[in-house]
């Protein structure tokens, strides 16, 4: 057993902290004198391994009390040559990274009795539209800006592809729409709950039938509870960010040779790198027709509940 202080610093957004966590696992196991610090530490609740060992960067005098003392390490996957490559996931470029071998890459995300008693009533509420089958809608990721309406990270629909999928769904399944724009507001069709945490997101999407949504954070949990689902990409690759073992995936090139890497955090200022306005924009009826056929082969078929 490695007696060595450790810190390891987990930056970047949820769905990054939640690829983590296996190989956080991996580690504290042979090095239990390690503290982790990150912006999500509510995904670490009930972690049996890692909920003591998490912290804020703001928590008061980490550094005096822990960091100065131990080895630093910044696991980056983005910068892993098999991640930038297409040869690694999320998930195995951060075990890559902190030199782990996994025996799975199952990701841990407790659920606590608190979580159960603030998110089922929302759950109920969800489920209230009258449908026999539940679908929750990821459309943009943290990227977006709802002002302009554009990502500048290529991962997030477009406002046309969004409407054209809500108003599908809205006619055949109780749906939740996951982000707090108001220009999702559409509360007489679906669900757009307001100041959620992830560990409520996790709640409902779990206790879902479908899942729908971009490369963020929302797909990540759907895989740990095992919701089948459709993810649509832009500028990432699957290789890199999904599981097209398990889920549906839509693309906008149809050869995928044309496709470019985007080197996050490499070289994303440059020119010859910049994101093409059009990555997300698909033909009308193209992903409803897509979602409608993995659906049906799924047997969610909709409708309304038997009276």
């Amino acid at each position: 057993m490695n007696t060595e202080k450790f810190t390891i610093i987990i930056t970047g957004g949820i769905g990054r902290v939640i690829c983590a966590i296996p190989s956080l696992e991996a580690f504290v196991k042979t090095h239990p004198n390690t503290r982790i610090v990150t912006y999500a530490t509510s995904i670490f609740i009930g972690n049996r391994l890692l909920e003591d060992k998490v912290y804020e960067f703001n928590h008061k005098n980490i550094f005096q009390d822990w960091i100065k003392d131990s080895k630093i390490l910044n696991p980056e996957p983005y910068t892993n040559q098999n991640y930038y490559n297409q040869r690694s996931h999320l998930i195995t470029a951060f075990a890559e990274e902190l030199g782990v071998t996994l025996k799975s890459d199952h990701i841990s995300l407790e659920v606590t009795k608190v979580d159960e008693n603030t998110t089922i009533p929302a759950i109920k509420f969800a489920k209230s539209f009258g449908f026999k089958e539940t679908v929750v809608v990821q459309p943009v990721g943290a990227t977006y800006n709802p002002e302009t309406n554009i990502d500048p990270s290529g991962r997030s629909l477009s406002m046309e592809g969004i409407r054209e999928v809500l108003l599908y769904l809205a006619s055949k399944f109780n749906l939740v729409v996951m982000g707090s724009t108001d220009c999702f507001d559409n509360p007489e069709q679906w669900y757009t709950p307001k100041d959620f945490s992830i560990r409520d997101w996790n709640m409902i999407i779990a206790s879902s039938d479908y899942f729908i949504g971009c490369d963020s954070v929302g797909q990540h949990l759907a895989r740990n509870a095992n919701i089948p689902g459709t993810v649509i990409l832009g500028t990432t690759f699957q290789e890199n960010v999904t599981y097209p073992e398990w889920f549906n995936i839509l693309e906008y090139y149809e050869d995928i040779n044309v496709k470019k890497y985007q080197p996050i955090r490499i070289l994303e200022d440059t020119p010859e790198y910049q994101v093409p306005s059009e990555v997300m924009r698909f033909p009308t009826g193209f992903l409803v027709s897509k979602i409608k056929k993995h659906m049906d082969s799924c047997n969610i078929l909709g409708g309304l509940q038997d009276v």
